[in-house]
């Protein structure tokens, strides 16, 4: 992460091990930045509404539900 903070993939796996530490704050922030870097990564998307489903922000994961059925990908 200090050699390529921007690094999508390299966020977006820091994301998905945060959420699997039941750290889902830090999660959606890693998860955001990773989309914010690759709007294509469809995994990112699920992984962010998983993350705020998980703390109950269940408008805000429909939220990224639609934002990623709005690109055309069936959910």
């Amino acid at each position: 992460m200090k050699l390529e903070p921007a690094n999508g993939v390299n966020l977006f796996n820091t994301g998905i091990l945060y959420n699997i530490k039941s750290n889902h704050t830090k999660a959606v922030e890693m998860l955001e930045e990773s989309i914010a870097q690759n709007k294509d990564n469809i995994h990112a998307y699920l992984a962010l509404g998983d993350a705020y489903e998980r703390q109950n922000e269940i408008k805000k994961a429909l939220g990224v539900y639609r934002d990623l059925m709005s690109q055309g990908v069936a959910v």
